[in-house]
């Protein structure tokens, strides 16, 4: 590379915001370790879903700015998700750890 040529920005990385239903079921014990983990790894930030449901401003608006949303339920009951849709957001993917055989 010269020194006349421009430098590309680094394309800037997704930010995907992931919520856990850290449930006290088993299941929920996993969930939260799972986004722990993604988030330990830099593919996802993980965020407050108490935060979300008790509607507290700073934490609905990280994900408000969120590019993409990863929720993890453990189980049937879907808290975490649901917990988002009764805030308002209704696009995220959505993990559900008892469909993949998590018990």
């Amino acid at each position: 590379m010269n020194s006349n040529s421009p430098v590309s920005p680094m394309p800037k990385k997704p930010v995907t915001v992931v919520y856990a239903c850290s449930g006290c079921s088993d299941a929920g014990e996993i969930a939260d370790r799972v986004a722990r983990q993604i988030t330990r790894e830099g593919a996802a930030q993980m965020s407050c879903l108490a935060g979300i449901g008790g509607r507290i401003k700073s934490l609905v608006s990280i994900a408000e700015k969120a590019e993409h949303i990863l929720v993890i339920d453990g189980c049937p009951l879907n808290c975490a998700s649901h917990t988002l849709k009764l805030v308002g957001f209704q696009k995220f993917d959505h993990l559900e750890l008892h469909k993949i055989g998590i018990r």
